[in-house]
């Protein structure tokens, strides 16, 4: 295992945790060998109340347990109940991080009880402060769901890390769609410059069947001082503009969203004179809009003057100079529709693959919750394919993906791929994982349907198949005992009514057993 590159997470175990209880999570086999051509991914399945989302929101929680560690020594542990242990590969080494619970004497009196964190790089103990190389160089959060586990904060409290879901950081317990479309037009301007990303956004739109454009459209604000298409504003001339921004902004008695901004970079003189430039550019290329509006807009992927442009748009924005962008594409036969036109699953990879393609780097984790929401089973079936595809040049990271859908793991490649499939019992509450042994390539979801989630329907070929054969062995008197009790096991796991004929032939599968 050892030969694995880049960065993937091998096992977990918790004890004691108010949620997962004691549970050992394995993500690779000690006998895999992953390829090295493709990114790994997981696949984590269970039913509702088994605990995925927040097994992932536990290990962003670990993660930055460990960054706080490494980069902020004096710091606060987050809300993690009970102990863990997390071990990873990172480019070969071998590295666990775990916590555990300390008792000493104080005073000689009493027992204290302190939470301590220790380290191991190839099972020796380091430093924390020593740690930053082998440290994932980005954890991606993704989730289209109002009600997603994800934490919602800011970068700069956790410098690795990055939430591309639908809620507000500065505000976690709310979601808009035009903070989420803005969003995602921040991705696309502000990564445009990368080939790769280029690259990756073409085909989601052929992987749509739309055409290669994508508009980014702007309405500016304040026209008539800043945008005239006859008159090039100078520097002294802007300075002036919003230092005494009551004589030009008539009628407003509120200070003006931009001046913080403008306070910023007043001093600056290169930089506003460039912004002038690409101001008065804006101006020559207004076209109508909507009711007697103006606008201005770029081609994402066709237009080469967003790479010079794109880093100005910026400061128009923090200026409040601009209106927040609307998104446009075109279908097959060239009709333009807006973002939000989009029907939910276009929306859902459109914006997914986005973030993605904008934030992942090498070494990444990623990880994924519930991206069946709101696809087509077609889609469903092809998503994890297609996300290996888009992001093959990133071998080096792990994704990790929380799904009920059968379908997603129907087409598994086994050299790259992992399924943990996760149980409870109802009257416990304890929580089991089991790293599947096989490979689902190939198979169709009635087969996984049955082998993989448990599930008996009227019309699973697998399921019968497996009570022919049983049929067959016993009447034969075959001596494949073990092919028998494997099939009593599997069929043991469903609920039969006490009328069920399946009862009777359970009983005398296992009667010829004893025998």
């Amino acid at each position: 295992m050892n030969n694995l590159n880049g960065f993937k997470i091998i096992e977990l175990s918790f004890k004691n945790n108010n949620f997962l209880k004691d549970l050992h999570l394995k993500f690779i086999d000690e006998t895999d060998n992953p390829s090295s051509d493709k990114p790994y991914t997981t696949v984590i399945i269970g039913p509702n109340g088994t605990g995925k989302s927040n097994i992932l929101r536990t290990i962003i929680n670990i993660c930055r347990d460990l960054s706080n560690l490494i980069w902020e020594p004096e710091f606060s542990s987050t809300d993690i109940t009970g102990y863990y242990k997390l071990t990873y590969l990172f480019n070969g080494n071998e590295i666990t991080f775990s916590n555990q619970e300390n008792n000493f004497f104080k005073n000689n009196e009493k027992f204290v009880t302190k939470i301590s964190y220790s380290l191991t790089v190839n099972k020796k103990v380091i430093e924390f402060k020593d740690a930053k190389e082998i440290y994932p160089r980005k954890i991606l959060a993704n989730s289209i769901m109002l009600t997603d586990k994800f934490p919602a904060i800011y970068k700069n409290t956790f410098p690795n890390y990055e939430y591309l879901g639908v809620r507000r950081e500065n505000s976690p317990t709310t979601a808009g769609t035009r903070t989420y479309i803005r969003k995602t037009a921040d991705f696309l301007i502000n990564s445009i410059n990368d080939p790769r990303f280029r690259n990756n956004i073409s085909e989601v739109l052929d992987f749509l069947k739309l055409k290669k454009s994508i508009l980014v459209r702007y309405t500016p604000r304040y026209k008539s001082i800043f945008y005239q298409e006859n008159k090039h504003l100078n520097y002294e001339e802007f300075i002036d503009t919003f230092a005494n921004w009551k004589k030009y902004f008539i009628g407003r008695k509120s200070t003006p969203w931009g001046i913080y901004h403008f306070n910023k970079i007043r001093e600056d003189k290169n930089l506003i004179n460039e912004i002038l430039n690409v101001i008065y550019k804006i101006a020559k290329k207004l076209k109508p809009y909507g009711s007697g509006g103006r606008c201005f807009e770029y081609d994402i992927l066709n237009d080469e003057s967003i790479l010079h442009d794109y880093k100005y748009i910026y400061h128009l924005d923090k200026l409040d100079l601009i209106t927040y962008p609307s998104i446009i594409l075109k279908n097959e036969v060239d009709n333009e529709f807006i973002f939000e036109e989009c029907s939910s699953g276009e929306s859902h990879i459109i914006s997914t693959f986005i973030a993605l393609s904008a934030t992942i780097k090498e070494n990444s984790l990623i990880l994924i919750d519930e991206p069946e929401i709101s696809l087509h089973p077609n889609w469903q079936m092809q998503y994890i394919h297609f996300l290996k595809n888009i992001f093959n040049k990133y071998n080096s990271c792990h994704f990790i993906i929380a799904t009920h859908s059968h379908f997603l793991v129907s087409d598994l490649e086994p050299d790259s791929s992992s399924i943990i499939a996760l149980t409870k019992n109802s009257k416990t509450g304890e929580i089991k994982s089991n790293l599947l042994e096989y490979s689902t390539y190939g198979w169709s979801t009635d087969e996984v349907l049955y082998r993989v989630f448990n599930l008996r329907t009227t019309r699973n070929y697998y399921f019968e198949y497996d009570i022919s054969k049983m049929i067959s062995l016993i009447t034969n008197n075959s001596k494949n005992y073990k092919e028998i009790i494997s099939i009593i096991t599997k069929l043991k796991k469903y609920v039969f009514s006490p009328e069920d004929p399946l009862q009777e032939l359970i009983a005398q599968a296992e009667k010829y057993i004893q025998k």
